[in-house]
């Protein structure tokens, strides 16, 4: 604004004066624009399926298979498995109440089968391993 007191013919001062109010709103719009194309598929229910080998997630547009070693770590809710994938900040997150209580049983077993650790352990057995 000082710009604009001091020279408001100027190219810059009307450039600075338009493109700062779009540069602070711009990630919100975003979002929102995002939010809305997103909001039918993210409604859409997702069919979870668990085996020996993997875990996948469908939808109508999509299905994305796991195999369980691509996952290092779990942490457990009361609601909620939460799988860490290899990729940092990549999760699967499967909700407990989906499943029947004796399938609820079964993944446990699988779980604990393929070795995975509580997150936190995971975290410091893969700073041992870098440093």
């Amino acid at each position: 604004m000082l710009l604009w007191l001091l020279d408001p013919g100027s190219v810059l001062t009307i450039t600075i004066t338009v493109l700062a109010p779009l540069c602070l709103f711009l990630p919100e719009v975003t979002v929102e624009l995002s939010r809305r194309r997103l909001g039918p598929l993210l409604a859409e229910p997702c069919r979870y399926e668990v085996t020996e080998a993997s875990v996948s997630v469908t939808t109508s547009l999509l299905r994305q298979q796991f195999p369980w070693d691509s996952f290092v770590a779990i942490e457990h809710t009361p609601k909620l498995w939460v799988l860490r994938h290899k990729v940092p900040g990549v999760v699967l997150t499967l909700a407990k109440g989906t499943f029947a209580p004796g399938d609820q049983a079964e993944i446990e077993r699988v779980l604990a089968s393929r070795g995975l650790v509580p997150a936190g352990a995971a975290a410091g057995r893969s700073g041992r391993m870098g440093g």
